[in-house]
């Protein structure tokens, strides 16, 4: 996982959802992952800084964490980096104009996103790591919550003309039909990138990791980008996967949805999946950082079903199928390596 940061440049880190969540809400697990990554790659220490210093100026408040507590733990971390590896925003002004247009979309796709949000009110359910939760709407539709998720649910709900939810994170959602005057109600979930439009039926959501996924199981839904100057329409049938990211827009696959919605059922089912792909699971299922030691181990594939709530499995699935090394250290970090190692 860390890796994946080891060429990116100050626009990379500006827009990445990992280092802005750090940058904002700083956590000790999240300093740990950063102070040995820019260990590993001091020559990325002047990136890093640049970015921080650019999402401070232009903070936006998407985390619920004071200014001051967000200065204080970031100085903590601070203290102990080597001083060398800190350099001056200001010595290098020219690094401004390759991020000032990734900046500007970032903050304008931020700002519209928690003004939705916020305009919502209403009701939030939040799950931590680990956690799963049920949910019953005013208009009896279901909607279970996985691991680090929030659905807000608007004060104005009013299922005579509109039903609408925002999603942030994972959910599995089973839409009840509602008409009024013989016309269908629709269901709306907004997620930062997508609209998902369904009258009665059951699919899974994942808003993670800058893309959206949208897994049908029954029904049919429509799905609706949120990026103004290129919007597009897709309808998708039961057994389809949907992903949007605005890089590469929306791809549509047939997929197993057993595989997909198996966390409901807690259990989380791997089909010939990358490592690099199961570390995400794990960070995103269970709050902690991943480190792959080598290249070769993300690629690594695995086939399997172990329960969500028992970490331990997945470990020992993992490492005896591909004859790995995984260890839990004490900041909340699994380190895989071969075994050998």
């Amino acid at each position: 996982m860390m890796s994946k940061y080891a060429a990116f440049e100050t626009a990379d880190f500006v827009v990445d959802e990992g280092f802005r969540d750090w940058v904002m809400a700083p956590t000790p697990e999240a300093n740990a992952f950063w102070r040995q990554f820019l260990q590993t790659y001091p020559h990325r220490s002047q990136h890093v800084e640049e970015a921080r210093l650019l999402l401070l100026a232009l903070r936006v408040d998407w985390q619920e964490v004071t200014p001051e507590q967000s200065l204080a733990s970031f100085r903590k971390f601070e203290e102990q980096l080597p001083q060398e590896s800190l350099r001056s925003l200001w010595k290098r002004p020219a690094v401004w104009y390759p991020v000032a247009a990734m900046l500007t979309l970032l903050l304008v796709s931020v700002g519209a996103w928690w003004a939705m949000v916020g305009q919502a009110g209403g009701t939030r359910y939040r799950t931590a790591f680990g956690q799963t939760r049920t949910i019953t709407l005013p208009d009896q539709s279901v909607v279970t919550l996985n691991a680090n998720s929030v659905l807000t649910v608007p004060a104005e709900w009013n299922e005579e003309t509109s039903r609408e939810v925002v999603l942030e994170g994972e959910a599995f959602f089973t839409v009840r039909k509602h008409e009024r005057k013989g016309r269908p109600v629709k269901f709306t979930v907004r997620s930062r990138q997508l609209v998902i439009e369904v009258l009665g039926t059951a699919f899974n959501v994942n808003n993670r990791h800058h893309q959206t996924e949208v897994v049908l199981a029954s029904g049919k839904v429509r799905l609706r980008n949120t990026t103004p100057e290129k919007q597009q329409l897709v309808e998708m049938r039961p057994g389809e996967r949907v992903v949007f990211s605005p890089a590469r827009q929306f791809s549509k696959q047939t997929v197993n949805v057993r595989r997909y919605n198996s966390w409901t059922r807690r259990e989380l089912v791997f089909d010939n999946t990358p490592v690099s792909e199961i570390a995400r699971v794990i960070t995103d299922t269970y709050g902690l950082s991943v480190v792959i030691r080598e290249e070769e181990i993300a690629r690594a594939r695995f086939t399997g079903t172990v329960p969500s709530d028992d970490l331990a499995a997945l470990r020992t699935a993992l490492a005896q199928a591909l004859d790995l090394r995984i260890g839990l250290e004490a900041d909340k970090q699994l380190v895989i390596s071969k075994s050998g190692d």
